[in-house]
C-alpha cells in the first residue's frame, strides 16, 4: 500500500503547475525527489514518515496546476475560488484514500466511497442528503459531482445532471451495500460535461458490462471501475487514448491486453484482486514499459 500511495501522489503532482509566486513546482518536485530517494522503504516508520510528507507536497503542487488552470479559462485568483479547488483537492485526495482502502479488502470490503462528498453535502444541506441546487452560479462552478445510487433521493441529482456546465470529475457509487444502476442513462446525460475523471465504484453484482458512452469523453484522464462484476474488458475503453490512470481493481477479470494495448498515455494500471494472470501482467508490462501495473 505504501508504494501505491506514493506512485498515486507523484503522479498527481506532475500534472500540476510548472510556475509560482513563492516556490517553483519544480522546486517542490526535486523536494519530492530527495525524500524518496533517503528514505529506507523497507521500514514502516520512515515510509510512513516520508508518504505524509509526499502527500503535503503532492497537495500543494495539485493545487497550483489547478489555480494556474483556472486562471487560463478565466476564473479570478481571489480568496473565493482558491477555497473552491482546495476543497476539491481534498476531495479527491479522500476518494483515493477510500478506493485503495477498498480495493485492498476486496470482497469484504464496506468502505463508504461517498464519505468524503457526504461530508460535505450534509455539513452545507443538513436537511437533505440529495439536494436541489438552486444557485445557478454554484451549477456552473461546480467541477465534482458524485451520484450516490443508494440514496433514497437520489433521482433529485439526477434530473439536475444537465444543469451543471463544469463537471470535471463524475463519481457514480453504488453505495455501502451496492444498488442497481442505468449507466448508461447517466452518461447520457453527463454528454456534455468536459469530463477528466471517472469513477464507477462499488455497484458489485449489479455491473458487469460498462455502456460505449464511455468513449464519448475524449479527454478522460483517469477512469476507475473498481469493486464490480467486469468480467470482460469492454472495447470502448480502447478509444480512450488520453487515459494515464486505469483502475479496474476488485473485479474477476481474466484478460485486458487486446483493450489497452493501445492506450500508450497510460503511467498506472491498477489490477488489484482481479483474474488476470501473471503471464499477460508481464506482456503489458512489455506493451506499456512506462506503465506501473498495481498487483498487489
Amino acid at each position: 500500500m505504501k508504494y501505491i500511495i506514493l506512485f498515486m501522489l507523484l503522479l498527481f503532482a506532475l500534472a500540476a503547475s510548472t510556475q509560482v509566486v513563492t516556490k517553483s513546482a519544480d522546486q517542490i518536485r526535486d523536494e519530492i525527489a530527495r525524500i524518496k530517494n533517503k528514505t529506507n522503504w523497507e521500514s514502516d516508520a520512515e515510509a510512513d514518515t516520508a508518504n505524509a510528507k509526499i502527500k503535503r507536497l503532492a497537495k500543494e503542487l495539485i493545487i497550483l496546476g489547478d489555480q494556474q488552470r483556472a486562471q487560463k479559462n478565466g476564473k479570478m485568483n481571489d480568496s473565493a475560488n482558491n477555497e473552491e479547488i482546495k476543497k476539491g483537492v481534498e476531495y479527491r485526495m479522500q476518494l483515493w484514500d477510500k478506493m485503495q482502502e477498498s480495493a485492498a479488502k476486496g470482497e469484504s470490503s464496506d468502505i463508504d466511497f461517498a464519505e468524503p462528498v457526504k461530508n460535505e453535502i450534509v455539513e452545507e444541506y443538513k436537511d437533505d442528503q440529495s439536494p436541489k441546487i438552486k444557485n445557478g452560479k454554484y451549477l456552473e462552478v461546480m467541477t465534482v459531482l458524485c451520484i450516490d445510487m443508494s440514496l433514497p433521493t437520489v433521482q433529485r441529482t439526477i434530473d439536475q445532471m444537465s444543469s451543471f456546465k463544469g463537471i470535471q470529475t463524475l463519481v457514480i457509487l453504488g453505495g455501502k451495500n451496492a444498488s442497481r444502476v442505468d449507466l448508461a442513462d447517466l452518461l447520457d446525460r453527463a454528454a456534455l460535461y468536459p469530463l477528466k475523471e471517472l469513477f464507477i465504484l462499488n455497484f458489485q453484482q449489479f455491473v458487469s458490462t460498462i455502456p460505449p458512452q464511455v468513449a464519448n469523453f475524449k479527454n478522460l484522464t483517469t477512469l476507475s471501475l473498481v469493486k464490480n462484476n467486469i468480467k470482460t474488458m469492454p472495447a470502448c475503453i480502447s478509444s480512450l487514448t488520453t487515459l494515464k490512470e486505469l483502475y479496474l481493481d476488485a473485479n474477476p477479470l481474466t484478460g485486458i491486453l487486446p483493450t489497452i494495448q493501445s492506450l500508450r498515455s497510460l503511467e498506472i494500471l491498477g489490477v488489484v484482486k482481479t483474474n488476470i494472470p501473471a503471464t499477460e501482467l508481464v506482456s503489458i508490462k512489455n506493451e506499456l514499459p512506462n506503465c506501473q501495473i498495481i498487483a498487489k
